[in-house]
């Protein structure tokens, strides 16, 4: 058993099924070496895309504004307070935040970078822990969405920067 191997054991409670968490992310064009060095050591102009995937209240005001009176602070509290109802709220939210619209703009000001803050907890069971062990399934269609945004970023010659968040 090798070290990864036995790390993964370790802490993860349901062993994931790789392929499968590499299917939801979607399909991309092969992997180009030169252009990887391009967008690697050019001069970035770039923005954070802040409250996708990681929540929070300050600039995700609108979502935040309906469980107020239970004062979420993060992400967790927020999923906490959506209950059953969590899975599809996010997916509304992820579906609508950001569109092809905004990368189009983007790269129009010349913005060739974006940040993509994500917590661990979207690659969803095997990987959630402590509140979000118990909303793994919440995170189901996250990683479609990660994507979609990856997509999108390519196809205007923009670099993502995959943020491990939290």
């Amino acid at each position: 058993m090798n070290v990864l191997s036995s790390i993964k054991n370790k802490f993860m409670r349901v062993p994931p099924d790789y392929e499968q968490l590499s299917a939801r992310l979607g399909t991309f064009a092969p992997f180009d070496a030169a252009r990887a060095r391009i967008f690697r050591y050019r001069k970035q102009y770039g923005v954070n895309l802040g409250s996708m995937f990681c929540l929070e209240p300050w600039i995700a005001t609108i979502i935040y504004d309906e469980y107020a009176e239970h004062n979420p602070e993060a992400e967790g509290d927020l999923v906490e307070c959506m209950g059953q109802c969590s899975a599809e709220k996010m997916q509304a939210h992820w579906a609508t935040w950001l569109q092809r619209a905004d990368f189009e703009h983007m790269a129009s000001m010349g913005i060739n970078a974006v940040r993509l803050p994500v917590g661990y907890w979207i690659l969803g069971h095997g990987f959630a822990a402590e509140k979000y062990h118990s909303h793994a399934k919440t995170y189901n269609r996250a990683l479609y969405y990660v994507g979609r945004i990856i997509a999108w970023a390519d196809e205007f010659d923009i670099g993502v920067l995959v943020d491990i968040h939290a």
